[in-house]
Formats: structure tokens, C-alpha cells, sequence
């Protein structure tokens, strides 16, 4: 059989990465039973029971208004739900005075991810053959 072939960006993003050794790093228990580390997770939130009274709050309202199947069953757009951008912007605006509106938000499926896009975007090569970096000092980034 054929061994799978994977394009350059395939090998740079299946290989090692800091991310993956974090991740292998928090899967393991300490091999000291009695060791003082503990175990929180890699980014997984605390269950603060105020939020997850406001979230319990917030499912209760749209299972009232018949909203609740809408929300896990159909897609958005792909850009995100536009009221739910608007109200992002409103409040960054409101909040931070940020002149924003919903074309400046982005709805992604995770931090490390939004992460990988925005890295992948703002730097690298360039289609006139420059090639900027955002962060010099780990060793994934070349000096080029």
C-alpha cells in the first residue's frame, strides 16, 4: 500500500508543534502520585456557578421562545450570525471605543484556531514576494 503523501503545509502542520507537546504534556498525570501539580487542562474553563447560572438563564429563555432547535441544529452563515456580530461590535465600541462594526468580528471554533488564521494571514509569504514575520523570538518562525 501506498504511504499517504502530504503536501509541504500538510508535513508542517501534521509535525511537531509546541502545541501538540503542550497538549501531550497535559494528558499525562504527574508520575509522582504525591506531587503538588495539579491538573487544570489546557484552557478548559473553571465552572464558575454565577456564569453557569447566566447560561442556564440564557438556554431557558430560547427554549421559550422556541429558539433553542434553531440555534443546535441550523448553520449560520458562514461568517457567523450577523445580529450576533453586530452586538460583538456594539459592545467592543461601546466598551473600548473601538470604531468596529460587524465586518471587523469573526466567529471562529476555538482560540488556537483563530490563532492559526490570523498567524497565517498577517504573515509568511506575500503574493509580491515579500515575507513578514509576527513574532521573531520561537524557533517555528524562520529569520527570512
Amino acid at each position: 500500500m501506498e504511504k499517504l503523501r502530504l503536501s509541504s503545509f500538510g508535513e508542517r502542520f501534521a509535525g511537531p508543534s509546541g502545541i501538540l507537546e503542550l497538549m501531550k504534556d497535559l494528558s499525562e498525570p504527574p508520575a509522582d502520585p504525591d506531587s503538588p501539580l495539579c491538573m487544570l487542562g489546557g484552557g478548559n474553563p473553571a465552572i464558575i456557578p454565577e456564569v453557569a447560572e447566566a447560561w442556564r438563564d440564557s438556554l431557558d429563555v430560547l427554549m421559550r421562545r422556541g429558539d433553542f432547535a434553531r440555534l443546535v441544529g441550523a448553520y449560520d452563515s458562514p461568517i457567523g450570525s450577523a445580529g450576533f456580530r453586530e452586538a460583538i461590535a456594539e459592545l467592543f465600541a461601546k466598551s473600548y471605543g473601538w470604531p468596529v462594526g460587524r465586518r471587523n468580528v469573526a466567529i471562529v471554533n476555538g482560540s488556537q484556531i483563530a490563532a492559526f488564521y490570523l498567524l497565517n494571514m498577517f504573515s509568511g509569504p506575500f503574493p509580491d514576494g515579500r515575507r513578514r514575520k509576527i513574532l521573531r523570538r520561537f524557533a517555528f518562525l524562520s529569520d527570512d
